[in-house]
């Protein structure tokens, strides 16, 4: 018997014995059910020989930018002329690979902030455990200061001061199905199907919290609609406020506010099945051979981690943070290097557009930035640099109901952290703003009064033809551009 049949079987035996379960408790054993769920198994799910692929995984730039925000983080919460001790901790870690390149950045470019941090791993998978350890065993950013901890550990200790991480945490955990039917809302449960197989079957809703999840939000769901409800990522931000004494909780993932995600744009909802790279349309097909998820609603996280102690929080994509803490200086360093080849090189500009492509991931994916006992605004991290000089224009900030802005954050001394590299460590010091370089300033020249679509990729053109590193720039501002103008049929064929 396979581990997918033996799982199946285990799931008939439960619904035999206790009746239909929720989606919810079937998509915990697709997923997490020890040895035969998908995340439990030898063969890790993400990565090019997986199911899906995750930021950490496209290049290492992703982690050792994520590093520079956390360095940005760790400078609200060090008073000037001390190192204190700082934790980061890192939730469903993946094979690791977060950890590596963002302690590696770390160690090169923030040294003293890396001498100082103790990263932590929560990780219920074992193979996945073992993965993690296997990749960082021979790390030298890694050795001494990396550790493995349960949830439950980490919620009956002392209260940490630091960062909690969440990249592509939320949109696996699992989720209530419901549906909107005759002026009542009905809960989509898992019974027994006909010839083995799994089959739904609607019917009230098994807790009161569902109806009250959407109460909370003023919304009512169209007839015949479908949506997800994710009461666990509700639960993980009021422990996340409990475990973190002061800091920030940082969640990376899809998603949209719930006035977005439960319109009838997704009027069958967000709930997908991903194997070998495509995509599943039966959730209930194969039970732990597919990756299941569904896409986070940062209206309800963010104000349940404000009922349970965060204050402000604010609110960006992955694009912009990547090219605020200095991605295409990074592209445009490529482009002038001679190694690793023309092949390697046009491979890594691929990897790095993708991270931040507006068509892609860099704006499918949303940062939302939880703060509790410090604040969000003024964070590089948080700003737009598309709408205007990076230190100028921030992304919104929200200070939930009654919440107020606590004392003012002593000021902090500098990381040290550039886009180029290691630099002195000293107060005062900022990242160097990349929308004020020549390249960003003549881009800004080239597209003015670009008065249509075909003139502004005209003028691109052109640019890219140029021997300059102007032309990674283009690209990016040049679809914002498109996209803020209303362009349609533009593609990002970047890279």
């Amino acid at each position: 018997m396979t581990p997918g049949e033996e799982l199946l079987s285990l799931l008939h035996r439960r619904i035999q014995e206790r009746g239909r379960i929720t989606f919810a408790g079937f998509m915990q054993a697709a997923l997490y059910e020890p040895r035969l769920g998908r995340y439990c198994r030898p063969h890790p799910p993400m990565g090019p020989d997986g199911d899906y692929i995750t930021s950490p995984e496209v290049d290492e730039a992703f982690g050792r930018i994520l590093g520079r925000a956390v360095a940005e983080l760790f400078g609200r919460l060090t008073p000037p002329g001390q190192g204190l001790p700082l934790s980061i901790i890192e939730m469903g870690p993946g094979r690791g690979t977060l950890c590596r390149d963002l302690l590696r950045g770390l160690s090169e470019e923030a040294p003293a902030i890396h001498r100082s941090v103790r990263y932590t791993l929560v990780e219920s998978s074992e193979p996945l455990a073992q993965h993690q350890r296997s990749l960082l065993a021979d790390e030298p950013s890694s050795e001494g200061r990396v550790e493995w901890k349960s949830w439950e550990e980490l919620r009956g200790g002392a209260p940490i001061s630091g960062c909690i991480i969440a990249n592509e945490f939320l949109d696996a955990l699992p989720v209530h199905l419901v549906e909107w039917r005759g002026g009542a809302l009905r809960e989509i449960y898992v019974k027994a199907g006909e010839e083995g197989a799994l089959a739904e079957e609607a019917g009230d809703p098994s807790t009161p919290e569902l109806g009250e999840y959407f109460r909370r939000l003023g919304i009512t769901l169209d007839e015949g609609q479908r949506a997800e409800v994710n009461l666990q990522a509700l639960a993980w931000a009021r422990q996340a406020a409990g475990v973190l004494g002061r800091g920030y909780a940082v969640v990376i993932d899809y998603g949209h506010d719930a006035e977005e995600l439960y319109s009838e744009r997704h009027h069958a909802g967000t709930l997908l099945g991903y194997r070998n790279h495509r995509l599943v349309t039966d959730p209930l097909a194969t039970p732990g051979e597919q990756d299941l998820t569904s896409h986070v609603d940062f209206t309800s996280v963010a104000a349940e981690a404000a009922r349970a102690g965060f204050g402000a929080s604010g609110r960006t994509t992955q694009r912009n943070l990547l090219v605020c803490m200095g991605l295409p200086a990074m592209i445009a360093r490529l482009a002038q290097s001679e190694g690793p080849g023309e092949g390697g090189r046009i491979a890594k500009r691929f990897a790095l557009h993708t991270l931040m492509s507006p068509a892609g991931m860099g704006a499918t994916f949303k940062v939302l930035m939880l703060a509790k006992g410090a604040e969000v605004a003024g964070l590089r991290c948080l700003r737009d640099p598309f709408r205007g000089p990076v230190e100028a224009v921030e992304s919104d900030v929200y200070y939930p109901p009654d919440a107020r802005p606590g004392p003012a954050s002593p000021e902090a001394p500098d990381s040290g952290i550039s886009p180029t590299g290691p630099g002195p460590e000293h107060r005062g010091q900022d990242v160097p703003d990349d929308s004020a370089s020549p390249s960003a300033q003549s881009l800004r020249s080239l597209m003015k009064g670009a008065g249509s679509p075909a003139e502004a990729i005209a003028r691109m053109v052109k640019a890219i033809h140029r021997s300059s590193p102007l032309h990674d720039w283009t690209g990016v501002y040049l679809l914002e551009h498109l996209r803020r103008r209303g362009a349609r049929g533009i593609h990002d064929h970047r890279g």
